[in-house]
C-alpha cells in the first residue's frame, strides 16, 4: 500500500507476501486533521501486479479533553494489597497514585497499554490501614484524566513475628553456663500489640526461662514464664494481657536463661537489621547496640552489648486488639417448664479494654437443664 498527503504518495507499507483475497493494512504515525491519499497494490502467485485508483481519507482532529474516568473501585482487598479498577470513555493508559494521606506519595508503574477497562494491583501495603488512592489515565493525545480521591482500608494482618519457625541460628547453644538475660531491640512501623515472647533454644539451654518486654529505658511492661517447652527449637510464651506498643518506638524483648547456653550469631546486626513487614530488628548503632545482654542471678533489664550479636529473641505482634475473655449472663439458670427458654447474652472483652456483644457468634451447651459450658468467640 502506498500513501501520502498527495497523489505522488511518499510512503508505503511493508509487502505482505501472504496470498489472500481479503486484505487489511494498518497505518500508523499519521498526522491529525490531515487529508491522506492512498493506493493499494496486490500481486498474484504468477507475479501479476494490479493497482487500485487513488482514494482519500482525513484523520480526525486531536482530542483536547482528558479521558473521563468512571466506576472507580477497590476490590480484592487483603492485609497487604488491593486491586483498583476503573473505566475511561476512550483508550488510555493506567496508573494509580496511593498513600496513607490524600497527598499519596506512591504510585504504580505506568501500564502504557491503551484500554478503556483498567485494572492495577497495589502490593506491599500495611495491614489494618486506611489508604487514599487516585486513578490516572493519559490518552494518545497526551491528555491526562484523574479521578477524585477514594479510600479503602486493608484487612488486619494475622499475628506474626520477625523470624519464621524454620529459621535457625548458627550456634543454637553457646558454651557459656552463666545465668544471663539476652535480648533484642526492635520497633514497629505501626501501633499494635505484643502478645508473646519467643526465643530459640538449644538442648543445653535448660531450666526455667522468663520472657520480658521492656521500654528502651528499662521499664518492665510485662513478664511471662515459659511452660511446656520442647527440648530445642523455637519456644513461645503468651502474655496474660497483650501489651500495646507505639509506632516507631524502640522496645526491648528479652528472656532470662538461668543455665546460660543461649543461641547466638555474632555480628548479625553489624551491617544491617532484619525486617519482616512492619517489624524491624534494629541494626547495631541505630539505637545503641543490638543485641543486648546482662549477666545476672535473676531476670533483669539487659544493658550490655558485644559484637552486634543476635541472641535469637523474638516477639509475636498483632495489629488489632486480642480477645482476653468472654462472659455470659445470666451465669446460671434452671428451665422448669416444658418448652421454656432463657435468653443469654455473651460479651467478649479485648486487650484495649473494649467489649462487644457477640451473642450471635457464641455457642452454648447445656447439661441437665443448666448451662454447662460456653465457647470462646471472636470478633
Amino acid at each position: 500500500m502506498k500513501y501520502g498527503t498527495t497523489t505522488s504518495y511518499t510512503s508505503s507499507t511493508v509487502v505482505d507476501n501472504t496470498q489472500v483475497t481479503s486484505h487489511s493494512v494498518n497505518l500508523s504515525g499519521l498526522t491529525a486533521s490531515t487529508l491522506y491519499h492512498y493506493q493499494v497494490l496486490s500481486g498474484d502467485a504468477a507475479g501479476n501486479l494490479t493497482a487500485s485508483g487513488d482514494f482519500t481519507f482525513t484523520t480526525p482532529a486531536p482530542r483536547t479533553t482528558p479521558p473521563v474516568i468512571t466506576n472507580v473501585q477497590a476490590t480484592a482487598i487483603t492485609s497487604s494489597g488491593a486491586t483498583i479498577t476503573w473505566t475511561t470513555d476512550e483508550p488510555a493508559d493506567s496508573t494509580v497514585k496511593y498513600g496513607t494521606t490524600s497527598s499519596y506519595g506512591s504510585s504504580t508503574p505506568e501500564n502504557s497499554t491503551l484500554v478503556t477497562n483498567h485494572s492495577m494491583n497495589l502490593t506491599g501495603l500495611l495491614g489494618n490501614t486506611l489508604y487514599h488512592y487516585q486513578a490516572v489515565s493519559i490518552d494518545s493525545f497526551n491528555n491526562t484524566g484523574t479521578s477524585t480521591d477514594f479510600t479503602f482500608t486493608t484487612s488486619p494482618s494475622a499475628p506474626f513475628s520477625l523470624w519464621s519457625a524454620t529459621t535457625t541460628p548458627n550456634i543454637a547453644a553457646q558454651n557459656d553456663s552463666n545465668s544471663i538475660e539476652v535480648g533484642l531491640k526492635f520497633k514497629s512501623d505501626i501501633a499494635g500489640y505484643i502478645t508473646a515472647i519467643r526465643f530459640y533454644k538449644g538442648t543445653t539451654n535448660t531450666g526455667t526461662h522468663i520472657g520480658n518486654l521492656w521500654t528502651s529505658s528499662g521499664t518492665l511492661l510485662e513478664s511471662v514464664t515459659f511452660t511446656g517447652e520442647t527440648a530445642s527449637g523455637w519456644q513461645q510464651a503468651t502474655f496474660s494481657t497483650p501489651i500495646l506498643i507505639s509506632a516507631n518506638t524502640v522496645y526491648v524483648a528479652s528472656y532470662f536463661a538461668a543455665a546460660g547456653h543461649y543461641a547466638i550469631d555474632a555480628g548479625y546486626f553489624a551491617s544491617a537489621g532484619f525486617d519482616n513487614t512492619t517489624l524491624h530488628a534494629l541494626q547495631d548503632g541505630v539505637s545503641g547496640g543490638n543485641g543486648v545482654f546482662l549477666y545476672s542471678a535473676a531476670s533483669a533489664f539487659p544493658t550490655n552489648t558485644s559484637g552486634s550479636a543476635n541472641y535469637w529473641v523474638d516477639v509475636v505482634f498483632a495489629q488489632t486488639p486480642q480477645q482476653t475473655g468472654v462472659t455470659v449472663a445470666p451465669t446460671s439458670f434452671t428451665l422448669t417448664a416444658a418448652g421454656a427458654t432463657q435468653q443469654l447474652t455473651t460479651t467478649a472483652t479485648y486487650s484495649d479494654g473494649s467489649t462487644q456483644n457477640v451473642t450471635s457468634n457464641a455457642a452454648t451447651t447445656y447439661k441437665h437443664g443448666r448451662r454447662a459450658h460456653r465457647q470462646s468467640v471472636r470478633r
